[in-house]
């Protein structure tokens, strides 16, 4: 329950920041089903170094349009929806 509550909050305020919705922030793993639908399809994590993990579709490259935002924040293409799990530290 507490997920989907989670989920809800940061999605509201994601979509005055990113409109297109293509990054979602949680600051507790969603589940695999909803990192899955978020994704698209099968995913790949990538850690950072403040200990987040992010969630990208694994074929995105593919398949998927390049994800602007997420490019520009990370320094590298990133295609597709992403998931970033955790809190910063």
């Amino acid at each position: 329950m507490n997920n989907i509550i989670l989920y809800c909050i940061h999605t509201t305020i994601m979509s005055s920041v990113n409109k297109e919705k293509t990054i979602y922030y949680f600051d507790e793993d969603p589940g695999y089903d909803d990192l899955q639908k978020i994704t698209k399809g099968f995913f790949r994590v990538m850690y950072t170094t403040d200990g987040r993990s992010v969630f990208m579709n694994e074929a995105g490259e593919y398949t998927l349009p390049l994800n602007k935002q997420a490019s520009d924040m990370f320094g590298l293409k990133m295609y597709g929806n992403i998931a970033i799990v955790g809190k910063l530290k």
